[in-house]
């Protein structure tokens, strides 16, 4: 009777074994599938980590995980997202923080309420998504040093000199062909006057630069007194852009700082105003704004009737705002060269377009007839 009893103990053990392996097994595949896409998932990050964090929302359910958050700064501009349940609190999560040059990322995932194998599993899968991206922001960072090296060939001053050059003869060629009457062939040949000083000074700067490549390195820390409302008239007349700077300073505007970055703003800020404009709005124009604030000169330009395709807090991103026959990394590396002088470059909203603010130390400046704010 026993052997009858011990037998059928053995077949439902037997049963019960058999049914737990079988749920191992489908439990182990669905898990290999899922971290098969999140391995995936690196491909996606690479291309556009911000839009990569904010389409896994799906993913990160799958891997068992509550929710996910992330705050910073990207590339100099604030930025923040969550997918999921992307409570800030900190019971129940796991956080890392990533550092680079242009991001700082605070990641944050939530875990709150597993238990057991679960909770396991979805801190490891955590740890694997905070790996997979910092390859992931490796690896994009690793591609700009390549493209910034291929670039630095020739000075990135004598690039942005050569295409503004070229731009000019263009703009010229063009004011000649339409021009028709003694009277606008006088106004056609006034504006070529009127930016060929600049023009001149971008030719010699080239020829320099072919000449000597290593001729640029540490330009960015050469200070020089800059006439600034001489400059930035010489640059509206070389790019045909119609300027209203408020105040006017009187008596002029100096300004002891370094020219190639200077030349890097003008030529960025100015030139895309011209080209953009000449494209979708029709006349080209940008009123400046000239203010000392504490210890710094701000100047502002602003283009309030031309759209701003592009996500503000993206607009420093390299690559993001290419356009037709641009590399995409004008801005970015203007606001690096600004940067690296002891100033800044920041963007905000003007309008329906945008607006760029160039700060600067006023040490050994002079600025009068302007605002002064504290």
């Amino acid at each position: 009777m026993w052997l009858h009893e011990a037998a059928g103990i053995l077949v439902a053990a037997g049963l019960s074994l058999g049914f737990a392996l079988l749920w191992l097994r489908n439990g182990m595949r669905r898990r290999r599938h899922v971290l098969d896409e999140l391995l995936a998932l690196r491909k996606v990050l690479e291309q556009d980590p911000l839009a990569g964090l904010a389409q896994s929302g799906a993913l990160v359910l799958r891997l068992g995980l509550r929710g996910m958050r992330w705050q910073g700064h990207w590339y100099g501009a604030p930025v923040q997202g969550a997918v999921g349940d992307g409570a800030p609190g900190a019971a129940g999560a796991l956080t890392h923080d990533f550092a680079q040059p242009d991001v700082q990322l605070n990641l944050r995932v939530s875990l709150r309420g597993l238990r057991g194998e679960a909770r396991l599993f979805a801190e490891q899968s955590a740890q694997m998504l905070f790996a997979i991206f910092e390859g992931a922001l490796a690896a994009r960072e690793l591609a700009l040093v390549s493209a910034m090296a291929q670039r630095a060939r020739v000075a990135v001053f004598v690039q942005h000199d050569m295409r503004n050059l070229a731009q000019w003869v263009a703009l010229v060629a063009d004011d000649m062909d339409q021009a028709q009457t003694p009277a606008e062939i006088v106004r056609s040949v006034q504006r070529l006057r009127e930016g060929a000083s600049l023009a001149r000074d971008r030719a010699q700067r080239i020829s320099a630069a072919l000449l000597r490549p290593d001729a640029g390195t540490g330009q960015a820390e050469r200070w020089q007194p800059l006439d600034v409302l001489e400059d930035l008239t010489q640059a509206a007349a070389m790019h045909q852009v119609t300027l209203q700077i408020e105040p006017g300073p009187d008596n002029g505007l100096k300004l002891d700082w370094s020219a190639p970055a200077w030349a890097a703003v003008l030529d960025n800020v100015l030139g895309n105003a011209s080209r953009l404009s000449r494209e979708r709005v029709g006349s080209p124009r940008c009123k400046v704004r000239i203010a000392r604030v504490g210890q710094t000169v701000e100047i502002t330009f602003e283009t309030p009737d031309l759209p701003l395709e592009v996500p503000l807090p993206r607009l420093f991103e390299p690559w993001v705002g290419a356009s037709p026959g641009g590399s995409g990394l004008g801005l970015y590396q203007a606001r690096r060269v600004v940067l690296a002088a002891g100033g800044d470059l920041r963007a905000q909203i003007c309008g329906d377009g945008l607006g760029v603010t160039l700060s600067v130390p006023c040490k050994n400046s002079l600025l009068t007839n302007c605002d002064n704010r504290s």
